[in-house]
């Protein structure tokens, strides 16, 4: 008699895929195309989503030619640095920083792939340098960064450039900024100051100091102050008052500071890469404004070649509406043609868009741009992004006002692409989106502190 042998049948499971299964490390930040070109200050960021340490020991990334050494741990919830140059990251405290790697990232987009040392599929990125990926991270001097540590890596939506110019290698991408405004009290506008009306000689005299004795001095109500006035409110189609204010932009008309030279230098306010500058310079030249006139008063910025500006900007509200205004121009000058684009925050306000030179006294071109505010805190980037010849962008009256539905788009309708003026003297140049006629003076006082 022969027994048959008893089996169980044995049930398929499905399995999820294995890289998401394994990606416990993975990527978060990488530089792939440094605004100055140069690859040796390439790097990419690893990023451990487990509580515990990793051994990473001979993981590698083969696309770029790197492979961790032996005894490699990478702590809970903390971050590794593969960099072209290690070099380049000394000054970062107690930050684990490997390299160099022999290959280099490709600007126009690859894939990476992070292996075991089983070469198993550990983690995996193909990122690209047009849409659905932010094109901020391509040259500008962002990096491409993913927006929450915890997510999936291979969605492009997970993804976007960083808000701060060189990326955060070493830490938290996005940390959380208290952006709650500091006030402080200094002098209210009523105020009522003691002042010397006589015409005495106070040399030699403390009156300087606080316990001065100045009670025989005349006292009035000062043409000066330092604060805050109350906003005004600003109609909606219902008529009611809603409060709207304008966004603070530092320097926006480009008045602030001077540089020597043809211009190459600082621009106060602004984060600055590439050969950026102010026209006209200290003596009065103007190489790079070499048609048209400044939209706003006398100077404006300009980025020769690739390169960009930028500035953190704080204020705004989730979800409202706002009106970003710029004036640009080219330099009519070398045979080339630059390309403007702008960002908030990594959302592209203007795609590349070439950029002919104005030519005569013409004026500049002028952007009004509606976008909706997604945070309170954001980035604005400026960037010249041409890429044939030499050519430079010239930029101008900068501004961010809150925008309803009902109101009709003009410039400059709060006069904050003008700036904050230091003094109540009338302009000696035009005023942004205003025509004056009349034989009096014009200007804009400050009453925002």
């Amino acid at each position: 008699m022969v027994r048959r042998r008893k089996t169980r049948a044995r049930v398929g499971e499905l399995l999820e895929d294995r890289r998401v299964l394994d990606s416990t490390v993975v990527f978060n930040e990488i530089m792939y195309h440094p605004a100055d070109g140069d690859a040796v200050t390439e790097w990419i960021e690893l990023h451990n989503q487990m509580a515990l340490d990793m051994d990473i020991s001979e993981w590698s990334i083969d696309e770029i030619g790197f492979r961790f050494p032996e005894r490699t741990t990478m702590p809970a919830g903390g971050y590794v640095l593969i960099a072209k140059d290690p070099n380049q990251f000394q000054d970062l405290p107690n930050q684990p920083v490997y390299g160099p790697f022999t290959g280099r990232l490709d600007n126009g987009g690859e894939t990476l792939t992070l292996r075991n040392f089983g070469q198993r599929v550990m983690d995996e990125i193909s990122y690209g340098d047009r849409d659905p990926w932010p094109a901020a991270a391509d040259g500008a001097g962002v990096t491409l960064a993913k927006r929450e540590p915890q997510t999936a890596t291979e969605k492009p939506e997970n993804w976007t450039s960083s808000i701060t110019i060189g990326g955060t290698p070493g830490a938290e991408n996005f940390p959380t900024v208290d952006s709650t405004p500091i006030a402080r009290g200094m002098v209210a506008p009523d105020a009522q100051w003691s002042y010397e009306a006589e015409g005495t000689d106070l040399s030699g005299t403390d009156w300087q100091v606080a316990n001065y004795d100045d009670s025989t001095w005349a006292v009035g109500e000062a043409p000066f102050f330092a604060g805050e006035f109350p906003t005004l409110p600003t109609p909606s189609a219902d008529g009611d008052a809603r409060v709207g204010a304008a966004i603070s932009i530092q320097n926006p008309s480009f008045e602030m500071g001077t540089n020597d030279g043809v211009g190459y230098g600082d621009i106060p306010g602004w984060s600055t890469l590439g050969s950026t500058g102010i026209n006209p310079t200290s003596t009065g030249t103007s190489p790079f404004l070499d048609n048209s006139t400044s939209p706003d008063q006398k100077q404006v910025g300009f980025i020769q070649g690739r390169g960009s500006i930028s500035q953190v900007l704080s204020g705004l509200v989730p979800g409202e509406q706002y009106w970003l205004e710029l004036h640009y121009n080219a330099r009519n000058c070398c045979g080339g043609n630059p390309s403007i684009t702008v960002s908030l925050s990594g959302s592209l306000l203007i795609p590349p868009t070439l950029v002919e030179p104005i030519g005569g006294d013409g004026d500049f071109y002028r952007a009004i741009v509606p976008f909706t505010a997604t945070a309170d805190v954001a980035q604005l980037l400026i960037r010249n992004v041409g890429s044939v010849g030499d050519h430079t962008l010239l930029v101008d009256a900068v501004s961010i006002v809150p925008a309803h539905s009902s109101q009709v788009a003009m410039g400059n309708p709060s006069f904050e692409a003008s700036g904050s003026v230091s003094s109540v003297d009338a302009f000696s140049g035009p005023m942004v989106g205003w025509q004056y006629e009349g034989q009096g003076s014009y200007g804009v006082v400050s009453q925002s502190g």
